[in-house]
């Protein structure tokens, strides 16, 4: 107890505020086996395999996931077996001569442990997927065409490779599910078509759209990349802005005339 207390009080002061000690416990169950198998291959060595990292979270991902838990939940059950065999040890005497205070300390740890594999496990049950496709929340001004060839200025939610996410009056309708929008970027306007993939009412009377980019030039491409990698990093790094905010007419370099 005095080590994790004092090591709990080094990591608080030493973490500038982003030491979380649960996580941390949540990541060393983990990391437990993967670490055991790597001592292993000290003794019982193994050719590599390179293995690609998946970009897309599909099912034999989650099941891959789901296979990596049953040691947990094995230990979870040894862990059990061995608490009810001190219990029983401290009412009959039936395995061992111990002190109490000792067996008392080991079933306290041992409950401890199990709790911390549980709340493991349930958050790898519980955790969402976003590697296939990851949004930068960033606010950017955008032109969106609806119904008779008006074009409106809103701003963006989010913004990934493959689509943006926007929001919007319910009011306006478009001609079909192709929409045309034009992306105010800091280094100039940028045209795309995209598909709408979602459309979602909000209680304010908005609705939240999810279009996706259809096919556009290697150049166009390359800007958005390098706004979204190199750009919007610097700049929430600079303006300290977990959500970094581009629809002032003052950040465009081209703004777009209306």
């Amino acid at each position: 107890m005095p080590f994790i207390l004092l090591s709990s009080l080094a990591n608080i002061a030493l973490g500038r505020g982003f030491f979380r000690y649960i996580d941390t416990e949540r990541y060393n169950m983990l990391k437990m086996f993967t670490f055991i198998k790597a001592s292993l291959s000290l003794f019982w060595p193994r050719d590599l395999v390179f293995r690609v990292t998946p970009k897309k979270a599909d099912e034999s991902i989650i099941r891959k996931d789901r296979r990596e838990l049953l040691l947990h939940i094995l230990l979870i059950g040894i862990i059990l077996l061995s608490i009810s065999i001190a219990v029983s040890n401290l009412i009959w005497k039936s395995f061992y001569d111990a002190e109490s205070i000792s067996i008392y300390v080991a079933i306290f740890w041992s409950i401890y442990n199990v709790v911390m594999l549980v709340v493991t496990i349930l958050y790898i049950i519980n955790r969402h997927y976003y590697r296939q496709k990851y949004r930068f929340p960033v606010k950017v001004r955008l032109q969106i065409k609806v119904r008779d060839s008006e074009w409106v200025t809103t701003t963006t939610c989010d913004i990934s490779r493959h689509g943006v996410c926007i929001t919007i009056f319910d009011n306006y309708q478009f001609d079909d599910d192709k929409i045309s929008i034009i992306l105010e970027l800091p280094d100039g306007p940028l045209k795309a078509e995209c598909i709408l993939d979602s459309s979602v009412l909000q209680p304010n009377g908005f609705r939240k759209l999810g279009l996706t980019f259809q096919p556009f030039a290697q150049k166009e491409q390359n800007r958005l990349l390098y706004f979204l990698f190199v750009n919007l990093p610097r700049d929430a790094f600079n303006k300290q802005q977990l959500v970094p905010n581009y629809t002032s007419i003052n950040d465009l370099k081209f703004p777009i005339k209306q």
